[in-house]
């Protein structure tokens, strides 16, 4: 997800099979992302994996995201060390919350289950329901006499 002022918005996505590993997901589409240098990637607990952090230091780009630690099990590595700082930062991980807003609202506007018994037809559903919510951004953007462009790439 992208934010834009306070304006959200779907960079890239994938749907997966159900309970499909969020890591395995997201390494793909960290691949293919072209942030600029110094920018900042953020996500929650369940991104907390020392091949994403190394992902996101290869791309240049900081990461802030949570990391799972106990009284047991202390934070040694650097990139986890780092991660961990940047999530201190009120100004950085509060953004997260635009992000898990998105997906409220895309719940609420358009639906969070659409009842069909083919797993194809559930994911297109599923990234179409992102492309609309896309659009309506663009819409309101456009509006404001600012605009961007969007790609779509067919497998």
């Amino acid at each position: 997800m992208g934010v834009f002022g306070k304006k959200r918005f779907a960079i890239s996505a994938t749907a997966g099979r159900p309970y499909a590993s969020e890591i395995k997901l997201a390494e793909p589409l960290l691949k293919r992302l072209q942030p600029a240098p110094g920018s900042y990637i953020l996500g929650d607990k369940g991104f907390d994996c020392i091949r994403l952090l190394e992902l996101i230091k290869k791309k240049k780009c900081r990461p802030v995201i949570a990391i799972k630690e106990s009284s047991r099990m202390a934070v040694r590595d650097p990139l986890r060390m780092l991660s961990r700082k940047n999530v201190a930062n009120p100004r950085l991980y509060n953004r997260r919350t635009l992000i898990e807003g998105l997906f409220g609202n895309i719940k609420q506007k358009l639906s969070s289950h659409v009842r069909v018994f083919k797993l194809q037809i559930a994911q297109l559903f599923s990234l179409l329901r992102l492309a609309l919510f896309n659009m309506s951004v663009l819409i309101h953007l456009e509006k404001t006499g600012l605009a961007w462009v969007m790609v779509f790439e067919q497998r």
